[in-house]
């Protein structure tokens, strides 16, 4: 779904928000109709005004704009919308989000008190949260942190829904990587995104550019080259039957090679 938008009532006025499915919090502040309208214009322009009534609509019938018909309380159920990832109450939510109150401090995760935590180079764990593949130990170490934060043991056609399903808690471990984006990176360095594929790179090249743009996230954005990440909750991986999801995925093409045993 992505974002979906809430209806919410509070004191007599209903207000509006836009809630991402993603981080399971809300992305905008709650607001009375004319202003998230206002709002939801600047954000999508006109495009996005054609399907708004129809969205409001739902939202009003239902408690959220979802297609299924989820009300607020399902959509909050479980939700991250504290300020370290905490789930909060629908009374917390109308406090901050509606009304502006501060969020209550919690106890927030520190990585270096976590004995479940491990270590990975930032290149590694940026691999997962921007897509860009610019991990310094290849394959392998996407492997590693995807295997250790799931505790599953993936296959390479497995490697992109355990992306997926990492990076959220990703950005809730360390919210500072939800606004790193590579490609910028090599912009500003003058180096463009380009060359990781022309032909005439080598591939010593593409290694050094790749590496001077993590080096300046870690340098510059992050403090740090490498980053403690903590495995998944329960319940946010779904362990599948490798070669089962690869017939969903493949259909008929799937072949299955044996050799002494080891597949």
């Amino acid at each position: 779904m992505g974002r979906c938008i809430a209806a919410v009532d509070h004191g007599g006025q209903r207000y509006y928000l836009e809630w991402s499915t993603v981080v399971d919090a809300p992305v905008s502040r709650g607001m009375i109709l004319a202003d998230f309208l206002a709002h939801y214009a600047a954000e999508y322009g006109r495009a996005g005004l054609r399907n708004v009534a129809e969205r409001i609509d739902r939202a009003d019938k239902c408690g959220t704009s979802s297609r299924d018909g989820e009300s607020f309380a399902e959509l909050i159920a479980g939700n991250h919308a504290g300020e370290d990832g905490t789930e909060l109450t629908r009374e917390q939510i109308v406090d901050h989000y509606i009304l502006g109150k501060p969020l209550a401090k919690g106890t927030t995760w520190n990585p270096d008190d976590d004995d479940d935590a491990r270590e990975f180079p930032l290149g590694t764990v940026l691999t997962i949260s921007d897509g860009r593949f610019v991990d310094p130990d290849g394959i392998g170490g996407l492997y590693e942190i995807l295997n250790f934060m799931t505790g599953d043991n993936l296959y390479t056609h497995q490697l992109p829904r355990g992306m997926r399903e990492c990076k959220p808690d990703l950005l809730r471990q360390h919210p500072v990587l939800a606004d790193i984006r590579i490609k910028e990176i090599l912009d500003t360095m003058g180096a463009k995104i380009d060359i990781l594929s022309a032909a005439k790179a080598t591939e010593d090249v593409i290694r050094q550019v790749v590496a001077d743009a993590v080096e300046t996230i870690a340098t510059h954005v992050v403090g740090a080259a490498s980053l403690r990440v903590r495995p998944l909750p329960i319940g946010d991986h779904v362990a599948i039957d490798p070669i089962r999801e690869a017939v969903e995925q493949f259909g008929g093409r799937v072949v299955v090679v044996e050799d002494g045993g080891e597949q």
